[in-house]
């Protein structure tokens, strides 16, 4: 399980830090923002965090 963990949330981090650099040359490109902010976009965000927030909860938990 924690092998598991720290694969997605090293993905979730890589993915986040990739999607915000991704949206900042779209917004100096000039794109408009439905095509910047994808519900799909926002949806992997959504996901990411959830994954870093539940590994940040589980190492809290096994220190204990």
């Amino acid at each position: 399980m924690n092998k598991l963990l720290n694969f997605l949330s090293i993905s979730a981090v890589v993915i986040l830090i990739a999607t915000i650099f991704r949206t900042i040359i779209y917004y100096i490109i000039g794109l408009p923002n439905d095509r910047v902010f994808r519900t799909d976009l926002l949806w992997l965000w959504v996901i990411a965090v959830i994954v870093i927030l539940i590994k940040i909860i589980y190492d809290k938990n096994a220190k204990k």
